[in-house]
């Protein structure tokens, strides 16, 4: 329930910032929700960190900033529609393509 509910505050703003706050929001619960106490740590304590280098990459490829954000959400709500469903190997190889397809798309 509170990943949707994210998901859905992420639908609801325009801003950045903001957007890239619950972005990281959804990260950590999906971690705490995996019930893997060290990456949902790691997670928690990197998550400014995190927020800082994505805004980077954010402000470098603004124009473009609309389309990454559809394609993010995309990503987001199959990764959840997987845990959902019980497909934790699924979920975990769309989890590692929404990672590379950032750092691809940011060429970070």
């Amino acid at each position: 329930a509170a990943a949707r509910a994210l998901l859905v505050a992420m639908d609801d703003t325009d801003d950045i910032d903001e957007f890239l706050r619950l972005d990281a929001e959804f990260h950590v619960t999906l971690s705490r929700a995996a019930g893997n106490a060290v990456v949902a740590a790691i997670m928690t304590a990197l998550r400014g960190a995190i927020h800082d280098y994505v805004r980077t990459a954010a402000a470098t490829n603004q124009a473009d900033w609309p389309a990454m954000v559809r394609r993010l959400r995309r990503q987001h709500r199959n990764v959840l529609a997987a845990i959902e469903a019980g497909d934790g190997e699924r979920a975990a190889r769309l989890v590692g393509r929404h990672i590379e397809d950032f750092y691809r798309t940011t060429q970070l």
